[in-house]
Order: structure tokens, then C-alpha cells, then sequence
């Protein structure tokens, strides 16, 4: 188990005596004084409004990270949502669906049994060009339920929110959706998940649609609404219908994210925060075992076996190789890992910063608020230092052991990683303020 009352890894000398004890409001400001003058949470926005997954030196076309991927995207609007910038949501949201809309037909020739559904190709794609809108014509695994979800998800919080209306073309996409979910029977389909690797049945990619499906029957019933489209008539009762058998499928998997073949998987905690589609004891469950078998001293692993940016990446792995299309089989890269040198992502303890946050907020229980200093002072050691490859100072994807000999760890090439940069910044806009 984690010990909560240690002082966190830092690599940044100017952060490191600030997370070393628990913070107050002082420390707070002090942090985020210093992130301000480094410009740490800065999200460069594309003209369109989207924001590639990395900008600066990690986004380029070997990497494939000046791409938009429709996961990281709807995380970072989320969070531009829940700190008070909501315009900025509404457009983001807004360019996904302009590229849906042109690329609609994807939705249409799945529904109606035109192509093959098995072929990722031919789904509606989760990856895009988000300067021009348009595919990027390479394989990809666009096989992505939880992608799709979140778009759908999002949505419907600005809906229910108040914040957001969808004009013509905008809802005509999300009339799809559910006759999407339908056709694809989204319950036992086999997807490439939030790892976007060989396909299985997951909590993780399962649970994101249950929860898109429920918000946007609450959105829906607040303003007695349907989603009309060239597939049938969807209100609050059909929708909830299609995601009660997603929720008997949670039952049978949950805590873990794919038994037998994946226990332990850091995605699902998005179920509980921010989809808040679960709670109560299998929250707990969940947490527990992230907690027993994921959370290193640098980050939080993904799953336990996890070969991407495993120890040695950049000497074993040319650029073009790095971060590419895994869906198929991980085996070659799994042949390199080495165990328990897993890299350690920065996305999730800002996440879990959150939860116990609000969940202290509700409770007043002192528990989770040392919950969510501990994990709110480990996303702040998480930063870059100087004498990287990188500057000092920006939000990496993750941690990995970039030399297995002399047992350093450093940042991967996704630096600066605009998911992480939006969950530290909801994380310290919602913990910072209970602490303080």
C-alpha cells in the first residue's frame, strides 16, 4: 500500500520543498505561481480550437503526436469545462463533430451493415489531422469504443451543463451514436481500448459508453429532448435501455479491466473520476488494486506487463516505431520488456487528486483529504527538472527507465503531454482549493 505521509518523488528543485509536507492554501499559490511564470499549463490551441495531443518538441510527424486523438481531447476540454472555460469545451467539442460530420458515412456504413465492422479502418476514426479536419490515411486502431464515448460523453455534460446547444449538423452526428453502439453491440465487442492495443472486451472501454449513454439521458430529461436521426429516435428511456446492458457487463468484470487476461488497469479509474459511472464498494475495489499493483514512486503504471516506454525505449525502439499502430500484437515489443520496469504515467494521480477532493468536500473525512494532498503532491513532483532532454518544467506523459544499468529515469518523447497538462490543472483548481 502507498505510503500517504511521505514526502513525494520531486524532480523539480524549485517544486521539491514545497510538496515535501502537506499543503496549505500558501503552498497552493506558491505552486501555482510557479507553474504560471513557466507557463507549465499553458495548452497550445490549433486554429481550428482542437489541441494536438503534444505540442513543442514531442509533436511531429514521426511521432504522430501533432495528430488529435478524440480521447486526450475530450479529457482536455473536460477540464477546460471544470476550471471555469467552458467556451473553450463548446469549441473544442465543436471541431470534433465538424469532423465527424464530414466523415459521417463511417457511422452510416457501420449501421447499416455495409462494411465490416471487424476492420478498424472503417470505423469512424479516433485519430485525425486536427489543422485540416481530414483522415490521416495510415492504419491505425480506430476499433475505439472509450474514444467514442467520450466524445458522446462530453456532449452531454455541456448539455446538461447549460453551457452547450448543438446546432443541425451537430446533433445529426449525435443521433448516431446510440444506433452506433447498437450495431457495433458495443457490450461484447472486442476494441483497442484507451491503450489503443490488441483488441479484447474491457471495463474500461465499456464503462466510458455506459456513462456517455446515462448523461445524455439526464441532458436529455432536463430539456424533454430525443436525438432524431436517419436510425430511429432515441430519448432518455431507449438510452438508458442500451446502457443498462453495458452495466450487467461491469458487473462481471469490474475491479479489473479484462479477466483473466488483464487485472490491474489504470484506465478504469476514469470510471470513477471524471465519468463518475462508478462508486460505492466496486470504486473502492477498483482503487485498492490500483493502489496494490500500479502506483510507482514516479507515476502510475497502466497495467502491470506494459512493454511501451519500457526500460531502454529510446536505445531499443527507432523514432518511427515508438508510438505506432500496436493493435494487432504487442509480442514484439512485449519481448523487450523487461519486468517490473513498466514506464509510470503522470494522467492519474491528478485524477485521483480530484476524487478525494470532492470526495472530502462531501465527507469532511480526513482520510481522503491526506488522499488527495498525497496524490496532488506526487502529480507536482511529476513535472520536469532541469538537465532533461526536455525543458524544465512541462508535464510528461510518463516516466520511463531510460537506462536500465545506471537505473535513471526520464520523460518519453510525449513532452509536453496536453492530457496531463489538463488534469494537473483541474487537479489543482479542485484539490488546491479543498486544501487550502
Amino acid at each position: 500500500m502507498t505510503d500517504i505521509g511521505s514526502a513525494p518523488l520531486c524532480h523539480h528543485p524549485e517544486l521539491a520543498p514545497l510538496v515535501a509536507d502537506p499543503l496549505d492554501a500558501a503552498r497552493v499559490g506558491r505552486i501555482a505561481a510557479l507553474l504560471s511564470e513557466w507557463k507549465t499549463l499553458r495548452i497550445e490551441r490549433l486554429p481550428t480550437g482542437l489541441v494536438s495531443a503534444v505540442h513543442g518538441a514531442g509533436a511531429n510527424e514521426v511521432s504522430g503526436y501533432d495528430a488529435v486523438w478524440l480521447r486526450d481531447t475530450v479529457h482536455v476540454a473536460h477540464a477546460f469545462h471544470r476550471t471555469g472555460e467552458s467556451d473553450a469545451a463548446v469549441e473544442i467539442l465543436g471541431g470534433i463533430l465538424e469532423f465527424q460530420h464530414r466523415t459521417v458515412a463511417r457511422f452510416d456504413d457501420v449501421i447499416g451493415g455495409r462494411v465490416d465492422a471487424g476492420d478498424p479502418h472503417e470505423r469512424p476514426h479516433v485519430r485525425f489531422d486536427g489543422r485540416t479536419l481530414e483522415e490521416i490515411d495510415m492504419p491505425w486502431a480506430h476499433a475505439q469504443n472509450d474514444a467514442l464515448g467520450y466524445v458522446f460523453w462530453l456532449a452531454a455534460v455541456l448539455m446538461r451543463d447549460g453551457v452547450w446547444i448543438p446546432d443541425a449538423d451537430q446533433h445529426a452526428v449525435l443521433a448516431r451514436y446510440p444506433a452506433y453502439f447498437e450495431a457495433i453491440d458495443y457490450p461484447n465487442d472486442r476494441d483497442s481500448g484507451h491503450w489503443e492495443e490488441e483488441r479484447r472486451r474491457t471495463a474500461s472501454s465499456v464503462g466510458t459508453v455506459v456513462a456517455a449513454l446515462e448523461t445524455m439521458a439526464t441532458a436529455l430529461e432536463r430539456v424533454d429532448g430525443e436525438l432524431r436521426g436517419p436510425h430511429g429516435f432515441f430519448g432518455p428511456l431507449s438510452l438508458r435501455s442500451l446502457a443498462f446492458r453495458g452495466r450487467a457487463v461491469l458487473d462481471v468484470l469490474l475491479p479489473q479491466e479484462s479477466p483473466p487476461e488483464r487485472g490491474a488497469d489504470a484506465a478504469t479509474l476514469f470510471l470513477i473520476e471524471p465519468l463518475g459511472v462508478i462508486g460505492g464498494p466496486t470504486a473502492a475495489a477498483i482503487l485498492d488494486l490500483v493502489d496494490r499493483e500500479l502506483v510507482g514512486p514516479h507515476g502510475i503504471r497502466r497495467y502491470r506487463g506494459d512493454s511501451y516506454w519500457c526500460a531502454d525505449y529510446r536505445a531499443l525502439i527507432a523514432p518511427e516505431r515508438r508510438s505506432t499502430d500496436y493493435s494487432t500484437s504487442t509480442a514484439e515489443r512485449d519481448a523487450l520488456l523487461k519486468p517490473g520496469t513498466e514506464a509510470q504515467w503522470c494522467i492519474f494521480d491528478p485524477v485521483l487528486a480530484v476524487y478525494h477532493a470532492r470526495r472530502y468536500r462531501r465527507t469532511r473525512h480526513a482520510g481522503h483529504r491526506a488522499r488527495a494532498d498525497h496524490h496532488l503532491r506526487r502529480a507536482i513532483g511529476q513535472i520536469t527538472g532541469p538537465g532533461e532532454w526536455c525543458a524544465p518544467g512541462l508535464c510528461t506523459e510518463a516516466w520511463f527507465l531510460a537506462s536500465s544499468d545506471e537505473g535513471v529515469y526520464r520523460p518519453n518523447d510525449q513532452t509536453p503531454l496536453a492530457w496531463t497538462q489538463a488534469n494537473l490543472r483541474w487537479a489543482l483548481e479542485e484539490a488546491g482549493s479543498a486544501l487550502g
